[in-house]
């Protein structure tokens, strides 16, 4: 939630805690009208967000921890190079 504008709200989506099951986002949403109404903006492909930070002046500024792919062919493809 934004420090200067209550009314903005981002969440990521993913488990940012790896385990036997884990299960995967597709991004960053955010609201700018308290959760009423929500927009993807990004990182579609990241998966799993660990953590957001929103600047505590400027609410249009998030700063996003992203774990990434926790299995698949990227990780696959690193280890077999």
């Amino acid at each position: 939630m934004s420090q200067s504008d209550p009314n903005v709200v981002y969440v990521g989506t993913g488990e940012a805690n790896a385990r036997n099951s884990v299960s995967w986002g597709n991004g960053v949403f955010v609201s700018r009208d308290a959760g009423k109404t929500w927009k993807h903006v990004g990182l579609a492909e990241t998966q799993h967000v660990a953590r957001i930070v929103v600047h505590p002046k400027n609410p249009d500024v998030a700063y996003v921890a992203r774990a990434g792919p926790r299995l698949g062919a990227e990780q696959g493809a690193a280890a077999s190079s």
